[in-house]
């Protein structure tokens, strides 16, 4: 088995970029992974259950968990490619694999993020939007779709945090439109599974972090999947 801890986890949509990364290293050396996740990761309901699901991962702990066996941290790269199509946060994690690990691999482009059935649909467009948690980076604005009234909740299904993530990823994957998001893990998710996806930004994002949005945007996002930045105020 492959054992590697992620120390910089701790994000939902920044952690799971890492999947093509762990799927292309399952796929070479036909070992499943055992995966370590700092904590934090406690904060997204289900999320060990939709980890276990992946065909490339064969269990995954806790940082304060108890279990035997060493684990290979993986760090996230400073220095990397700037991929003309593969996010940013996969290709960091690649890197570091490629430079500090003897493994011979291909990043997994066509990864897909399985989600276990639920039979739950919705016929209204689905928003996740950006929620607050006591763990969120509180420099950006919480409730951005909801608070522009664009998209009113009476005419919309605002996803329950509360719910686990494989059925919230059920409601997403089983609604015939596109997925009305912003820069919030789910959205990560989304991408992963190749959902039709709008991904809004608030003005305050326009320029973030001394960069420009789309920055942040290929950071994340797969570039010929079926996302789509979209300046909130413009729409």
């Amino acid at each position: 088995m492959n054992n590697f801890f992620l120390p910089q986890s701790g994000n939902l949509g920044d952690t799971c970029n890492i999947l093509p990364v762990l799927s292309g290293i399952y796929k070479a050396t036909g070992e499943k992974i055992n995966l370590k996740v700092r904590d934090k990761m406690k904060n997204f309901k289900g999320f060990k259950k939709l980890m276990e699901s992946q065909e490339c991962i064969n269990s995954l702990k806790f940082e304060s968990s108890m279990f035997a066996g060493d684990y290979i941290n993986l760090y996230l790269m400073n220095e990397f490619t700037k991929s003309l199509n593969r996010p940013w946060e996969t290709v960091r994690y690649e890197e570091y694999v490629r430079n500090h690990l003897n493994i011979d691999f291909k990043v997994d482009d066509d990864f897909i993020l399985h989600v276990p059935h639920k039979d739950i649909t919705h016929d209204a467009y689905i928003v996740g939007d950006r929620s607050y948690s006591k763990d969120a980076d509180t420099r950006r604005s919480f409730d951005v779709i909801k608070n522009s009234g664009k998209f009113k909740e009476d005419k919309c299904y605002y996803l329950d945090y509360s719910d686990d993530l494989i059925t919230n990823l059920n409601i997403i994957k089983n609604n015939k439109h596109q997925f009305i998001t912003t820069f919030t893990g789910i959205a990560i998710l989304a991408d992963l599974m190749m959902k039709e996806s709008l991904i809004f930004y608030p003005q305050e994002l326009s320029f973030w972090d001394n960069k420009p949005i789309v920055y942040s945007f290929n950071q994340h996002f797969y570039r010929d999947r079926n996302c789509e930045l979209v300046a909130i105020d413009e729409f």
